[in-house]
């Protein structure tokens, strides 16, 4: 399918990690998940300069929509980064 980063990069999978959350639709992901997964982003980052945190909806409108139920703004703050995401296309 096709995605893009912000910045107009479209071969996606060649410069980018993907993390999944398993949730669903209906369910937000656990205080676990997020703890873990801020971690994670924390140490990938200061490995590497990490120029996005995004959700596939954010690289793939309209064909993406997880991750599900997600707080962007708990998530952003609790690794201690601006949310930088895209605004969505009205």
């Amino acid at each position: 399918g096709n995605s893009r980063l912000p910045d107009g990069i479209t071969d996606v999978n060649a410069v980018s990690i993907g993390i999944e959350i398993v949730n669903t639709p209906h369910d937000p992901p656990t205080s676990a998940q997020y703890r873990s997964l801020a971690s994670l982003v924390k140490c990938l980052d200061s490995r590497y300069e990490i120029k996005y945190v995004l959700g596939h909806k954010d690289i793939a409108p309209g064909r993406k929509t997880d991750p599900w139920m997600f707080d962007w703004k708990m998530f952003f703050k609790m690794i201690g980064r601006k949310d930088d995401r895209p605004v969505p296309a009205q």
